[in-house]
């Protein structure tokens, strides 16, 4: 049986994130996953690999990882071809029916649970949110590992959006997506090389424009990796194609929103994040609302056994009056019980 969902992992030349989110991937709740790792050849290079991790050291990080989570662990080393050319051989390889790329993430345990929750048909992508939080490298007890510098931060909002994901800041677009495997595989073609550094956000674009896409609505992951840099130059090209499209507005009109993004002030910044507070206050709102509906339940609870309560005891009450008013009927058994009498009243007097 194929599993639910195949995490698409990158190889990179940072050992301790590699960990992190190996170790993420054993503590999920579903066991339904798969992971394959990619590395990507570079004969010019020390190590012939591109990423810089050598093979000994990705197969000693391999030994370390728990049993249940080797047996989910796949590599693949594929020939290096532009900043998205590993995808596709990976996909080829891929056997889940959601795929999902896991470059720096370090994944929350309810991930893959809460991907089946609302995969529904199976056909459209899903969207989890995503915190960003600024890690550096550390030791403890012996072991490597990072440890964070900063509070974890949202950046973006709640929901999908076009605009969003082609403005300038490209972590408010990194965002964790699963991908219907079928999807991808009919996408044609699969990544435009012109793009260049923003191959997967055009890739991400035009997937959501096919298949729609369900917000999973939960925080689902932390970034702590920048990511690869994208060029400037393939955003604006990025942007001259989806403009062309007119998915969502005339053709034309998108450049000269995300211009006005790019170009906000400090006042329209401060604005934002009144708005993101105003956001997040929302959030804990709907939170309290939340915990006030399973108190009024559990109170509700309580209240329907009370009320069996009372009608047990009102049923008690109303047993001896029942049995007062048949008093006048004839207990079983009396009939025989003076018969009884009369023949010893008999006996008595032949004495």
């Amino acid at each position: 049986m194929n599993p639910f969902l195949t995490f698409l992992v990158p190889v990179g030349s940072d050992p301790d994130q590699l960990r992190e989110t190996l170790l993420s991937l054993a503590a999920q709740t579903s066991t339904s996953f798969e992971a394959l790792l990619v590395r990507t050849r570079d004969e010019g290079s020390p190590t012939g690999l591109s990423t810089g991790m050598s093979s000994v050291a990705l197969d000693d990080l391999l030994a370390g990882q728990p049993g249940t989570l080797r047996s989910r662990l796949r590599t693949l080393e594929v020939d290096a071809a532009g900043p998205l050319g590993w995808l596709e051989p990976a996909l080829a390889q891929a056997q889940g029916d959601y795929v999902t790329v896991s470059d720096g993430l370090t994944w929350f345990a309810h991930w893959v649970q809460s991907c089946q929750q609302h995969a529904g048909d199976g056909l459209r992508t899903l969207r989890g949110l995503v915190l960003h939080q600024e890690v550096t490298s550390a030791a403890v007890g012996g072991l490597a590992g990072v440890r964070a510098t900063g509070a974890p931060a949202r950046r973006g909002s709640g929901v999908f959006s076009v605009l969003e994901h082609l403005g300038p800041d490209p972590t408010a677009s990194r965002h964790g997506f699963a991908f219907p495997r079928a999807a991808l595989a009919s996408a044609d073609p699969l990544v435009e090389a012109p793009l260049g550094t923003a191959a997967l956000r055009d890739l991400v674009l035009r997937t959501v424009a096919r298949t729609g896409i369900t917000e999973v609505g939960e925080v689902i992951a932390i970034r702590s990796a920048q990511g690869p840099e994208e060029d400037p130059a393939d955003l604006e090209r990025l942007l001259a194609v989806v403009d062309g499209r007119g998915w969502q507005l005339p053709p034309g009109s998108l450049s000269a929103l995300v211009a006005g993004v790019g170009s906000m002030t400090d006042p329209s910044e401060d604005l934002r994040h009144q708005l993101r507070l105003k956001d997040d206050h929302i959030v804990n709102i709907e939170a309290q609302v939340a915990r006030l509906e399973q108190r009024v339940a559990r109170l509700e609870a309580t209240l329907t056994k009370r009320d069996a309560q009372v009608a047990r005891l009102r049923a008690k009450v109303a047993g001896p009056a029942g049995k007062a008013g048949d008093q006048g009927a004839e207990e079983p058994g009396t009939e025989a019980t003076s018969r009884w009498g009369r023949r010893l009243g008999r006996t008595s007097g032949r004495d």
